[in-house]
């Protein structure tokens, strides 16, 4: 039998009988935990059910049958779901979060569960903790960003200002609305740049380079949407005279001031 349990709002599973006693067991499935399966009418929190039965001798009174199906089907208004992606704590992968197991804050895939119920059982540290980069860790990674984005800009800048400056004359009001396009270009270059490594991969190619990755607080995915919010947000730990990106100094996450705004960490990739 399949059953799936709500963690954090999300639902989480499926999970055959054994995998759910073992998460019963190690207390990641808690008595008010919502749980359900096919055999049952709605999410229901899993002290409701029959104590001291195994999951599949659970048995729960029949639901008054549906006239659209016969089948019942889990009521939703308790448990939101999303389509958010997360990393597998044991191969490093990244799977839809609706296709994964949680327990505390670690993500696990279904290939890995066996593996990782088993250290559960043998009470093994499985605690996933988030490994936070440093401050010189992460400068490192903007240096290399900003040698990588520096050589694009200049190359593509040159072309487009000498098409402009072709089809624009000499003349003063030429010259300036170059300049203008051409920082046009440079900034939405840059935007595009980070936008998309950071919502494609989780990390801009300096940031792959030394192992880091761009996580929410519960270590899951940056959407394209955050990934570009921060962009603009790190705008502020410049203009603070970098303050906003020494605040990871002496912060417990390492968090900047655009990690703070946008609520997300900067961490050590599991390798």
């Amino acid at each position: 039998m399949n059953w799936y349990y709500a963690s954090q709002g999300r639902r989480v599973g499926p999970v055959d009988d054994t995998e759910f006693e073992a998460l019963v067991e190690t207390g990641a499935i808690t008595q008010d935990t919502l749980v359900w399966n096919e055999t049952l009418s709605k999410w229901t929190p899993y002290g409701a059910l029959d104590q001291g039965a195994t999951p599949s001798d659970v048995r729960i009174p029949k639901a008054e049958p549906r006239q659209e199906s016969n089948t019942p089907q889990p009521e939703q208004r308790d448990v939101s779901f999303t389509g958010n992606n997360a990393t597998c704590n044991e191969c490093g992968k990244r799977f839809a979060q609706d296709d994964m197991i949680r327990y505390q804050n670690v993500w696990v895939c279904a290939n890995c569960k066996p593996i990782f119920l088993q250290k559960l059982k043998e009470g093994a540290d499985v605690s996933g903790a988030l490994v936070f980069a440093g401050f010189w860790e992460r400068f490192a990674a903007k240096f290399l960003d900003g040698l990588i984005q520096g050589v694009v800009n200049t190359a593509l800048g040159a072309v487009i200002n000498v098409a402009l400056f072709t089809l624009g004359g000499r003349g003063g009001h030429a010259s300036a609305a170059i300049v203008v396009v051409s920082q046009l270009f440079q900034l939405a270059l840059s935007a595009a740049y980070t936008t998309f490594f950071v919502g494609k991969y989780g990390a801009t190619p300096g940031k792959m380079a030394l192992g880091l990755q761009i996580v929410t607080a519960d270590g899951g995915e940056v959407s394209y949407a955050r990934a570009l919010g921060r962009y603009f947000a790190e705008w502020l730990s410049g203009l603070t005279l970098t303050i906003g990106y020494l605040m990871s100094i002496w912060d417990d996450e390492k968090r900047t001031l655009h990690d703070r705004i946008c609520d997300t960490r900067v961490v050590k990739k599991k390798r």
